[in-house]
């Protein structure tokens, strides 16, 4: 009855997504995160700011009533970005959080999934690594609220890409084929494209450095000698993979950090570190972000932001369902005394249903 990988959450699910939803919502705004709710669908033209992969993933249609295009969001992200921009306009910081489905053409995951559902936080108004680390530690704290064990950070930087983009001074073309080789680990294709190019051993040797490095431990000194000096882009991502690493590392001593050089981002608007987080036998992150300067100059105001998102479905999965009360069947009460006795006793945290003749 429904469309393939469009799914629905019965009561046991349902009672656990939403347990974990007003958890996170009730944790972050101990960290000054407030919470907004945007629409489910916007104008196109304001939806789909500052990635081509969102224009894909996008479900379009035409507004009845003024005859313009609009879209069902695909990511929330964005409409944070509006919001600071137009509705919030400030010069200090501002924290927001949220926690809503999103609709989207493919699933983008493992798990045949389209309509997901996302929380998370979003920090404007910090230019600084400070501003990156804020929003980790936030989502570390997150995860060890729900106990969860052996998950792994993976933190990276696009100025490595972009640092490669400005060195080889790749084209349009030449730059969505580096992001597909180094997001799918397609070694195959980037001898392919370098071989056809006058720059093709230094280019290919340093891709290839990029993804032949395993996940690392926090010691930069190969990737240093390779590439720092070299732009101001690689340097500053150095610079920040450093601090932002040294730092997690006192503030969560038993939490397992990895950097990842060939890290790219999923929409194309990321600007500085970003990171995601993995379970131990998972193959989808739990969650995602990164930084994201500028992403709000569509909407006439660029800031700096950093924020993240988490799959709350994806979540609930390493998490244990929640006990319900046993459910205690009466008769339809026939007082106000009777109604009222019951609702005392509901108060104090039984589950109490009436029973009809039909039942």
């Amino acid at each position: 009855m429904l469309p393939e990988d469009i799914i629905e959450l019965l009561p046991d699910n349902a009672a656990l997504v939403e347990k974990v939803r007003r958890e996170f919502l009730d944790n972050v705004a101990t960290w000054g995160y407030q919470l907004v709710i945007p629409p489910l669908a916007e104008f196109l033209d304001s939806l789909l700011a500052g990635s081509e992969n969102l224009d894909l993933q996008t479900f379009k249609i035409t507004d009845q009533q003024s005859g313009r295009m609009m879209g069902v969001r695909a990511d929330i992200t964005p409409q944070i970005a509006r919001i600071d921009a137009h509705r919030l306009p400030t010069d200090e910081v501002s924290r927001f959080a949220y926690c809503g489905e999103v609709l989207r053409t493919r699933s983008e995951s493992i798990q045949p999934r389209r309509n997901p559902l996302i929380a998370g936080a979003e920090l404007y108004g910090v230019p600084a690594v400070s501003g990156d680390i804020e929003i980790m530690a936030l989502l570390l704290d997150c995860i060890e609220q729900f106990a969860i064990t052996d998950s792994v950070l993976d933190i990276g930087h696009s100025g490595i890409f972009s640092g490669l983009v400005e060195v080889y001074q790749l084209n349009g073309e030449q730059r969505r084929q580096l992001k597909s080789a180094l997001s799918g680990l397609k070694r195959p294709e980037i001898a392919l494209w370098a071989e056809s190019t006058a720059y093709s051993s230094n280019y290919l040797e340093d891709v290839q450095f990029l993804l032949d490095s395993p996940l690392n431990d926090g010691d930069l000194k190969a990737f240093k000698e390779r590439f720092y000096h070299r732009h101001p882009l690689f340097n500053r991502a150095i610079d920040e993979l450093e601090i932002a690493f040294s730092t997690l590392s006192k503030f969560f001593p038993q939490q397992d950090l990895k950097i990842d050089f060939a890290s790219v981002g999923n929409y194309g608007y990321h600007s500085g570190l970003l990171f995601a987080l993995y379970a131990e036998g998972h193959y989808d992150a739990i969650a995602r972000g990164g930084r994201y300067d500028g992403l709000g100059e569509v909407y006439g105001r660029a800031r700096a932001a950093t924020g993240f998102s988490i799959d709350l479905l994806t979540l609930c999965q390493l998490l244990t369902p929640v006990s319900t009360p046993c459910l205690e069947m009466t008769p339809l009460p026939q007082t106000a005394e009777a109604f009222a006795e019951i609702k005392r006793q509901r108060c104090q945290g039984k589950a109490i249903g009436f029973q009809h003749r039909d039942e």
